[in-house]
């Protein structure tokens, strides 16, 4: 034991000997994270203004004036008056006689148009303002309703479709249009169905989904903002960067003069190991609370409340990523190709773990050590879940034993 503990201490002085590494490191990464948290803040704002949409009727009959009377109190029907009639529009949203469900008046907003060139002018045209430009134009053609009730005395008969012409919009916007309409048509749908096969009854409107909505109590956070999610992605990054350290020790006490000389100490192997191994995996472990203390101060990003779990999580992130660098010196023979590959594999594991953009990588992401590391403690801080926290624990672990068996086997067949 006391062997282990030299060599754990000796691997401590080496590494904090030399601070201007350290500082540097820990700087450049901290002004990293402010740079991504700052950059990519929008994809993390789950506050969404209304979609605009704009309702052409060619039609006149009762379904699609129906269909519009439901819709109307969502918004104002003319753009350029929404801000005149703002108090209207709120005095609308809290009567009880209104008949459109207010809720769907946090995604949608409607406005009705003259004419197809209207709409496609709100739409499309340059000259209108951001704030009187519509994402969508919903248009029912001359003869909808006819249509509709042609085909509902047929017993084979075609749904009939309601046009929604996309302008200029977004991906998300688009998306809010379709679902909202989605959701609209399927009720309506499942009311004619009742109606049908129920002559006199319809679909009951008493169903109260609001008010008995609440969530469930947890001691973890809502959802990460942009500066916690950079911070998590970039600790890992910190962390896998101690692989550096693994494969310079072994390089240095296996490969090189010093390690002829430790061959004729009485030490251990597996005692050199395991005290180099432990020394660098405190070092980086410590380099690891220090970016949590400092983005948590500094940055405000959020860390949870199980201070023990993220210390675990931090500490076999560090095991992994010590061990992972001696493997990889240990296989290449040469600690100047290991600190290559090390770079490498940093820079392609925080990518394929979405360390960089947030995105789903599918499987690849499997190979990275940093997604079970990231999971792990968005699992722990945001979703409250120690279980798939401590089961993402373990997969590191096996990635410690497996890249130390691999160091071990190919150290002993350098000797042979």
């Amino acid at each position: 034991m006391i062997n282990i503990y030299y060599q754990l201490v000796h691997s401590l002085k080496c590494i904090f000997k030399d601070t201007k590494p350290l500082i540097s490191k820990i700087l450049t990464f901290s002004l990293v994270i402010l740079v991504l948290g700052s950059a990519f803040s929008d994809m993390f704002d789950t506050n969404i203004e209304p979609v605009k949409v704009g309702i052409l009727n060619e039609d006149k009959g009762a379904l699609s004036t129906g269909i519009i009377q439901v819709l109307e109190p969502l918004g104002t029907l003319d753009p350029e008056a929404e801000a005149t009639q703002a108090e209207e529009d709120e005095e609308n949203t809290e009567d009880e006689n209104a008949t459109a469900d207010v809720s769907i008046g946090e995604w949608m907003k409607v406005y009705n148009v003259e004419s197809e060139e209207d709409g496609r002018a709100l739409a499309c045209d340059d000259e209108v303002a951001d704030e009187n430009r519509i994402s969508a134009m919903i248009h029912f053609p001359e003869g909808f309703t006819d249509k509709v009730t042609e085909n509902a005395d047929k017993s084979d008969g075609e749904a009939t479709p309601i046009t929604i012409k996309t302008g200029r919009s977004t991906q998300v916007d688009t998306t809010v249009v379709k679902c909202v309409f989605d959701t609209f048509t399927n009720s309506l749908n499942a009311d004619f169905a009742v109606q049908e096969h129920f002559d006199g009854k319809s679909l009951p409107q008493d169903l109260d989904i609001e008010n008995g909505y609440t969530q469930m109590e947890t001691d973890a956070e809502a959802t990460p903002d942009a500066m916690s999610y950079y911070a998590i992605a970039m600790l890992m990054m910190v962390l896998l960067y101690g692989a550096e350290y693994g494969c310079n020790s072994i390089a240095d006490d296996y490969l090189g003069v010093i390690g002829e000389r430790i061959k004729t100490t009485p030490i251990k192997r597996y005692q050199q190991y395991i005290g180099k191994m432990l020394g660098m995996v405190i070092a980086t472990t410590l380099q690891g609370i220090f970016i949590v203390l400092l983005t948590g101060l500094v940055y405000g990003a959020k860390w949870g409340s199980n201070y023990l779990a993220l210390l675990a999580i931090i500490f076999s992130m560090s095991a992994a990523s010590v061990t992972l660098g001696a493997c990889l010196c240990m296989i290449t023979r040469n600690g100047a190709r290991g600190q290559a590959m090390v770079s490498l594999i940093v820079i392609a594991c925080t990518f394929l773990a979405g360390g960089f953009v947030k995105m789903d990588m599918g499987a690849l992401k499997y190979i990275s050590p940093n997604y079970y590391a990231q999971t792990a403690m968005f699992n722990s801080i945001y979703n409250g879940d120690t279980g798939i926290a401590l089961q993402n624990i373990g997969i590191l672990w096996l990635f410690v034993i497996g890249a130390s068996a691999i160091a071990i086997l190919m150290s002993r067949r350098k000797r042979a």
